[in-house]
């Protein structure tokens, strides 16, 4: 499952220095960082939107998609292109003749450092990072408190894309509802979003594993877990959990999980543990409260 687009904990933080976040692509990890503690708010992404399971969210919704203070460090490759002419222009006031025959160049757009921060978040349908809860990092995983994920593999359907074994994201609930409306209606949308057809063929079947009240943060939540099937394998679990912000603003929350049903996947339980481990927090939290 891929960990979509955000601001995470450098991967690459080197210990005494300033604490940083390098921004996730949804495939791989750009050379774009800046100083930890900025608001919530992406730079435009560069490439197509990330591929395979992952919490839709790692996250438009954080999503947090986010990177990483953790101890084992996976740098997802983002290729280094740069771009500019080889050779330096003509002296000021130099010219050549020309052929008659030779077709003129298309102009080249000049490279660019940084891409511009946007003052709001871009158009789309991406859920919203949800602020003031965290998830929790379990021993493993990597990612901040707004989006965790574990375990990188070259995706089934594009060998050039990286997904995620296990993933999840806790984001702003997309309509209104009670917490079992919203769960039941997310889980669909989290599932094709997770385990897209480009990458895994298309979910052909689907059983619901579990559904039921739950708490949450201490609040009254729901959860709503499917197994699915994919044309392209592996099949996978995917869950999506509703419940109020406890911050008392009746603002409706929704986690998206899931993990991939294989030998180096998590364990099932962890979907269990990262919804008991949610806290009030900043989602930007770099994760050195590691629930053990």
């Amino acid at each position: 499952m891929t960990t979509p687009p955000g601001w995470y904990t450098d991967p690459g933080q080197i210990p005494d220095h300033p604490p940083q976040e390098r921004w996730w692509d949804g495939n791989a990890w750009t050379e774009h960082r800046r100083p930890a503690g900025f608001p919530p708010v992406p730079p435009p992404p560069p490439g197509r939107a990330g591929r395979g399971p992952l919490i839709a969210g790692l996250v438009g919704a954080v999503v947090l998609v986010a990177a990483l203070a953790v101890g084992a460090v996976l740098l997802l490759g983002a290729d280094d292109d740069e771009s500019g002419p080889d050779e330096a222009g003509p002296e000021p006031g130099a010219s050549a003749p020309k052929d008659p025959e030779e077709k003129e160049p298309a102009p080249e757009a000049p490279p660019s450092e940084e891409p511009e921060l946007p003052t709001e978040p871009p158009e789309g349908d991406q859920p919203k990072p949800a602020d003031g809860v965290r998830l929790p990092v379990l021993n493993g995983w990597e990612g901040s408190g707004g989006s965790v994920a574990i375990g990188t593999y070259k995706c089934p359907g594009d060998a050039h894309e990286k997904c995620l074994r296990g993933g999840s994201s806790i984001m702003e609930a997309e309509e209104k509802g009670s917490a079992e409306e919203i769960a039941g209606t997310d889980v669909e949308r989290n599932a094709k979003s997770a385990y897209n057809a480009d990458t895994y063929g298309g979910i052909t079947s689907h059983k619901v594993l579990k559904k039921g009240k739950v708490k949450v943060a201490g609040q009254d939540g729901y959860r709503v877990r499917w197994k699915i099937k994919n044309k392209i394998k592996p099949d996978a679990y995917v869950e999506s959990v509703a419940f109020e912000h406890p911050d008392g603003s009746g603002k409706m929350l929704v986690v998206r999980s899931g993990f991939d049903i294989h030998k180096d996947a998590p364990p099932l339980s962890d979907m269990d543990k990262l919804i008991d481990g949610i806290s009030r927090g900043s989602a930007e939290d770099d994760g050195s409260r590691e629930n053990v």
